[in-house]
């Protein structure tokens, strides 16, 4: 019998199917521009076609090199009507980093916003495969040699080429945030997507009359869940093309959106706004926002509860470029099950397993989290050592540390990277961070260890005061000592404005830059 008969529900299908159940309905929308499904089925068609046209194959690589537009909507649905794989990066790399990742995931062609075509043209040394034909411009002045986007897609047939692929076949390349050295390329099936999509459903009840704000940079996994997601369930899509915390209010009234997802440190700064601006717009519309990315401490959780009101949700999610969601957290347990970041997703199983011998570890004790999840990655792409390496059987570890309640609540106690060992003392710095974001004149805080020659390491506090607050490292030190075990307070706090705490492009805090300083001329940095 043949095993292979049948077809795989793969990223495109959603599409092509609303293109014909509801072609004038808005499936996305970005400044100025509106799309219908029908008009978005078209443009895809027309940038699977012309890509192909000059002699791209299936399986070949094209890298997505800009913020936030429109043309993220025509590469997540054109590029799998044409068996290609996505390339997705960030518009904050600069040149090494650019051709770093365009060369190990040997991208064919790339695709930018003008706005970054000179960092492309520095870059063109390095590459190892793309020449001046093989970048495509989005708009303005394309430089000579390179290819306007429009054009291409002008004189390229609208008709759905329908290259056959399958569940297993690569959707995209997503590069991890790297914190721990060079990004890693995990590469991602159209069935780890398609079930990722599923969840979403799920889990936050998504349908096609929604309206989702797409704030976060779209090269990143969870905002391009968000948009593939809403169009494969034929919802509406509003892209920002970047945050801005009174602008998310304000596009939420416009567009009576109904849900967003934002990392803490965006919550923040919407909350930070001054009272005229966050309660001069209409919230009613929203059913639901979800944080994810980084714990969300209560005092955040509590203030964002109080400004968004009963009727309103304030999901959770714990995920990763590598897994998509792996547990949530609903809002009825918010707050029961603080400090938790909730149960295990539709068919994901996870288990907590010793750092050094793989064995499973009994309910409350602390170890490396491992997950098995239908939206796991293939692999990490070229690098099986790496990939090898992440795996016990068939459960994965992205080398996060903590346990499993008696009701099978999930608890991150920190990445193990972060863990500061303080006179052969392991301590996490969430319970630290979560700690201070209660007082009330902070609203964020972060530790990292820092060399010390009698201890090893040492707690250094960075803390965020609210706009117009004043607090004194001694302040902050005793308020510490009043909620916690001596060998838990930091030995030094900097009070510091939000800016000087370097970030991702996702807003996720980089600690290993916040170490470097301290770290300077030593061999290691723990």
């Amino acid at each position: 019998m043949n095993q292979n008969r049948g077809s795989d529900i793969t990223t495109a299908d959603g599409l092509r199917r609303h293109a014909i159940k509801r072609p004038n309905k808005v499936a996305v929308i970005f400044e100025d521009i509106t799309l219908t499904f029908r008009q978005l089925e078209e443009r895809a068609s027309r940038l699977a076609n012309g890509l192909l046209d000059m002699g791209l194959q299936k399986g070949d690589r094209i890298a997505i090199y800009s913020a936030n537009r429109m043309e993220f909507a025509d590469f997540y649905c054109g590029l799998p009507k044409a068996g290609l794989v996505g390339v997705p990066l960030s518009f904050h790399m600069k040149e090494e980093e650019l051709s770093y990742c365009v060369n190990t995931s040997d991208c064919k062609m790339i695709l930018v916003e003008p706005e970054l075509v000179e960092r492309v043209e520095n870059s063109m040394s390095r590459f190892k495969s793309i020449n001046r034909g093989q970048i495509v411009v989005f708009d303005g002045n394309v430089p000579p040699g390179m290819i306007d986007y429009e054009d291409l897609l002008k004189r390229s047939s609208p008709v759905d080429p329908r290259v056959y692929i399958r569940g297993e076949d690569p959707f995209y390349i997503g590069y991890t945030s790297g914190t721990t050295g060079r990004p890693k390329g995990a590469v991602i099936s159209h069935r780890a997507r398609v079930n990722a999509f599923i969840t979403d459903a799920i889990e936050m009840d998504r349908f096609h009359g929604d309206v989702t704000l797409i704030f976060a940079p779209l090269c990143h996994a969870a905002p391009l869940i968000n948009l593939a997601g809403s169009v494969f369930f034929g919802a509406q899509s509003v892209i920002m093309r970047r945050f801005n915390a009174e602008e998310v209010l304000r596009l939420v009234e416009k567009h009576h959106v109904t849900n967003f997802f934002g990392v803490p440190t965006m919550f923040n700064f919407i909350l930070m706004l001054p009272p005229e601006k966050l309660h001069a717009y209409d919230l009613s519309s929203l059913k639901w926002v979800v944080s994810a990315g980084a714990p969300l401490h209560i005092g955040t959780k509590k203030r964002l509860m109080d400004f968004l009101g009963k009727d309103i949700a304030l999901h959770e999610y714990y995920g990763s470029s590598e897994t998509a969601k792996i547990s949530f957290l609903h809002s009825d347990d918010t707050i029961r099950k603080n400090g938790s970041v909730g149960t295990g997703c539709l068919g994901t199983d996870i288990k907590i397993l010793d750092v050094s011998t793989h064995q499973p570890l009994p309910v409350g004790e602390v170890g490396e989290i491992y997950m098995r999840t239908p939206s796991l990655i293939t692999e990490y792409d070229q690098d099986p050592v790496k990939t090898k390496d992440a795996f016990v059987d068939d459960y994965m570890t992205i080398g996060d540390v903590g346990y499993l309640d008696e009701e099978g609540y999930l608890h991150l106690v920190d990445r193990s990277a972060d863990m500061v060992i303080s006179g052969g003392v392991n301590l996490y710095p969430k319970e630290i961070e979560n700690v201070l974001t209660q007082h009330p004149s902070i609203v964020e805080a972060v530790v990292i260890g820092v060399p010390d020659e009698i201890w090893g390491e040492s707690l250094l506090a960075f803390v965020v005061p609210k706009e117009g607050e004043r607090l004194t490292e001694e302040q902050v030190i005793e308020y510490v000592k009043s909620q916690l075990s001596g060998y838990k307070v930091p030995k030094k706090v900097e009070i510091v404005s939000s800016d000087a705490i370097p970030r991702q492009p996702s807003g996720k805090v980089l600690k290993r830059e916040l170490r470097k300083p301290y770290w300077a001329g030593k061999s290691r940095m723990i």
